[in-house]
């Protein structure tokens, strides 16, 4: 049975509430608090706590990682400094006391720092013979778990109930040995990662959980109750900011109901902004009637000081404009404008300019005659709602109907101009209701045929020019991934060589990492910031001597080196080229003992020692691979303690940082070579997994090396760029560098950009170690996204596009499940169609797809190597 992916926490959440609901009386719903732990667990408990009527509320608790590898977890620490810690990873990892101390006192200030952020001096309420729910959004180890029940049964919680939308079935097992209830919505027996269970597993937010304790919800428990009985909607609805220029950005409240309907963006007036009470009033109304709504600030801090913007109906139109636009990147439904007062009239002159993309206007109070010279050509429905009382803007309204193709006016009995008067304004959130539910059921835009959706948004790529259209999309990320449908098509490599040239250039974008080895990448490293004697490009890529040379060593990556090294010129930040993968086993040992012979002697002997366990292989991964199947424990407790070793030295006289950086890296993937090569050997699909985390891992680190605000370029094969959880990998257990970054820094930091072509040729070889050879791609095969683009590029004349795929438009249209191509160095074209086409959810998958209707080869720089290591890209090809 394939695992149940969860939209988001929200949706996760809700699965919780029944079967949780089950196990508490409405007797003791009185005494039942819903805890969570922060901050991924917070959304799961709001809905918890909204679905039962409870009391919400955090429980601080850290997990302690182990200081190799952080992400997994050995012990906890608890909000009174109550730790614990796992026998067997201690005794697994010889943690010394000294470890221990330093890993609890890290722990206790990380804590101390939670306890103050989210809840301030407010201490956490008595659980003494409470029911307490524990809430976390899904439970791998339980580590932290385990920890959170022991320190509420030692404060006299009654009943512990431990919720959680996904548990490992393992960790669920034991921990019903410790916990009154375990609840999970599913317990998979395979479980790498809590992230691959969600579709959006964003990072939760510092802002996003003092949001959601706020609300009423969380200090009254649960659902508020309206005039009907009906029980609706009191969250917080989320903080965003919308820039409007390079330099400034406006503030809104953005909220979308699951299922809504339709989404309403309010234009405020007279200079009030997203805070109006009386805007706030009717935005609750829609939310509780399944609307969605964004209440933003049209105009800046600064510009607001100036009383005249607030009559710049121009200025104001357009700012809903590009908030318009905002949204329809993030929804996909009908959209309308409520506009008041000055709002009226911006909200209509933004209708008249955006035509059919607006269902309806609703205006209260408003000033619609600002607009009046754009009336006539706004084709949306418009409801004008007027107090009986406010006579001056009655007869402006009047004449605004007149000019209007389709509008109405109401008047509202006994209410002014603010509609100040007892129930007036829930008189015009009833009229603004029916308005837009009758509107946004009617289909309002002609559907538009993928033909001219190519035409409307592809960017045709022409000439290196065409480069800024997709530089465009790409520089406000902090990482930009580039694919490769291929290891050997020139115009994939030109367009990334392209692309990172004008971020790097202009965009101060800090570093390109390659899927390619460490030692090999740091020569081209050295070489373009000027700390190496090498004279040429070609002869720093002399060291990429692992088969296949050519997908580092060609003429496409020789220009760009070159290109660094000039443009790093009298640059005190220079750019920097790095490698993220984990072959280079034997080649990173070299590098740390020459290192610490010429830095540490004693270090030096130290590193001898404990790698001469792969001695006897002669420098053969493959030698020492076929080991690991009759003595699987290998070289692992070695590798691990010389990494701890490394990872305690600090900066001195002896040895600069770089260096420093440099020899803990290459330990690093000695340790991880080492689990990469045992789990392959013994045929466990989580060798993919070991590489593509340490994957993950590298970039993380390179990012920290250069700085807060660092900015990086990935370059690797769009099997591991291109998110797994939009392709049949998931069904696999099988993750990727790009999906776990979306998960670990959130899609609006990371951009995905995946390459095609339906035709031409590549370079790749029919066998490991093969020679390279030219080989014929043949046409895509039907039913994959390369003939639906051939197709495409045939009726429209764009034989080469870039699609950016968070278009509203284009999400939707390329979200089908369809074939991708995938070519490896390893290829054999007449047999293509039987393996070469991975499914795939396209417009999930990347944010950006660049297609090229015919391709060519790669030029290689025709270096020799060594045909008795391993691939580079062995088993996988990619």
């Amino acid at each position: 049975m394939l695992p149940r992916i969860f939209e988001d926490r929200k949706q996760a959440g809700r699965l919780l509430v029944a079967p949780l609901g089950e196990l508490i009386s409405t007797a003791d719903q009185a005494s039942t608090v819903v805890l969570a732990l922060p901050r991924g667990g917070v959304p799961i408990g709001f809905e918890i706590a909204r679905g039962l009527g409870l009391k919400l509320d955090v429980l601080v608790v850290r997990k302690i990682g182990h200081p190799i590898q952080p992400e997994y977890g050995i012990g906890a620490i608890t909000e009174e400094g109550d730790y614990w810690f796992d026998p067997a990873a201690v005794g697994i990892y010889e943690l010394t006391e000294a470890e221990k101390s330093v890993l609890q006192e890290t722990g206790r200030r990380e804590v101390d720092d939670g306890v103050r952020k989210y809840r301030g001096n407010r201490q956490l309420s008595s659980v003494e013979n409470k029911t307490i729910i524990l809430a976390d959004d899904g439970l791998a180890t339980g580590v932290t778990a385990r920890v959170a029940a022991k320190y509420l049964r030692a404060r006299g919680a009654k009943r512990i109930l431990l919720a959680a939308p996904v548990c490992s079935s393992r960790t669920a097992n034991e921990l019903r040995k410790e916990i009154d209830e375990v609840v999970c919505a599913q317990e998979p027996s395979t479980f790498l990662s809590v992230g691959q269970f969600y579709k959006n597993f964003d990072q939760v937010t510092d802002g996003e959980v003092l949001s959601l304790l706020a609300s009423p919800i969380a200090k009254a428990g649960g659902a508020s109750v309206n005039e009907s009985g009906k029980a609706t909607s009191s969250e917080r609805p989320n903080e965003v900011a919308i820039d409007v220029s390079a330099q400034a950005s406006i503030k809104g409240f953005f909220h979308v109901p699951i299922n809504a309907k339709g989404l309403v963006i309010f234009a405020h007036g007279s200079g009030s902004g997203r805070l109006s009470p009386r805007n706030q009033q009717v935005a609750r109304a829609l939310n509780n009637a399944g609307f969605a709504t964004l209440l933003f600030d049209l105009l800046t801090d600064i510009e607001a000081q100036n009383r005249a913007n607030v009559f710049d109906i121009p200025l104001l139109a357009q700012r809903l404009v590009i908030a318009t636009k905002w949204a329809r990147e993030r929804v996909s439904m009908p959209i309308g404008y409520f506009g008041a007062s000055t709002g009226a009239g911006a909200a209509l002159w933004a209708a008249a300019e955006l035509k059919n993309q607006i269902s309806a206007v609703v205006s209260r109070g408003g000033r619609p005659d600002l607009a009046i010279d754009r009336l006539n050509v706004v084709t949306a429905p418009t409801l004008l709602i007027v107090g009986s009382l406010d006579i001056p803007v009655i007869a402006l309204n009047e004449r605004a109907l007149s000019q209007l193709s389709h509008g109405e006016l109401e008047l509202v009995p006994g209410a002014s101009h603010l509609f100040e008067e007892a129930g007036t304004l829930e008189q015009v959130s009833r009229h603004a209701i029916r308005w837009f539910e009758r509107h946004f059921a009617q289909p309002r835009q002609t559907e538009v045929t993928v033909e001219e959706l190519i035409n409307q948004s592809a960017h045709p790529l022409r000439n290196r020019l065409d480069v800024q259209s997709i530089v465009e999309k790409l520089k406000t990320y902090r990482i930009v991934m580039l694919g490769e449908a291929s290891h050997g098509t020139q115009e994939f490599y030109e367009w990334r060589k392209l692309i990172s040239q004008e971020l790097i250039a202009n965009h101060k974008f800090n570093f390109i990492a390659v899927e390619g080895d460490w030692p090999a990448c740091s020569q081209i490293n050295q070489y373009i910031k000027d700390k190496s004697p090498m004279s040429s490009a070609a002869e720093a890529l002399n060291r990429f001597v692992r088969w296949p040379t050519w997908m580092w060593a060609n003429t496409e990556v020789a220009e760009l080196v070159d290109w660094m090294k000039k443009n790093n010129k009298g640059r005190d930040e220079k750019a920097g080229f790095h490698g993220l993968d984990v072959y280079s086993l034997f080649e990173s040992i070299d590098e740390i003992i020459k290192k610490l012979t010429e830095n540490d002697p004693a270090l030096a002997r130290r590193a001898r020692m404990h790698y001469e366990c792969f001695d006897p292989f002669q420098r053969d991964e493959k030698a020492y691979a076929r080991a690991l199947a009759y003595i699987p424990e290998g070289c692992e407790k070695q590798v691990v303690a010389m990494l701890e070793n490394l990872l305690q030295i600090r900066v001195h006289e002896s040895i600069r940082q770089d260096e420093l950086f440099d020899v803990q890296q290459n330990a690093r993937i000695v340790k991880n070579a080492d689990c990469y090569y045992r789990t392959m050997i013994h045929g466990d699909e989580d060798s993919w997994n070991v590489r593509d985390r340490h994957m993950l891992e590298t970039l993380e680190l390179l990012l920290n090396k250069y700085g807060p605000d660092a900015k990086a370029i990935v370059w690797a094969h769009n099997s591991h760029i291109g998110d797994y959880r939009a392709t049949d990998m998931i069904n696999e257990g099988q993750v990727n560098i790009g999906g776990l970054a979306r998960e670990k820094w959130g899609e609006e930091q990371v951009a995905l950009v995946g390459f095609g072509t339906y035709q031409g040729e590549v370079i790749a070889s029919h066998a490991w170690d093969g020679p390279v050879e030219i080989m014929t791609v043949p046409p895509g095969r039907p039913q994959s996204y390369e003939a639906l683009f051939h197709s495409l590029a045939q009726s429209t004349k764009k034989k080469s596009f870039f699609l950016w795929l968070r278009d509203m438009k284009s999400r939707h249209e390329f979200n089908q499940t369809l074939g991708h191509r995938a070519i490896g160095v390893v290829y054999q074209p007449a047999y293509e169609r039987l393996g070469n086409y991975i499914p795939t959810s396209l417009s999930n998958r990347y944010d950006g797809f660049i297609y090229f209707d015919q391709t060519s080869a790669l030029t290689p720089l025709g270096q020799p190597f060594n045909r008795e290591e391993l691939p580079e890209t062995w088993p996988s090809g990619t």
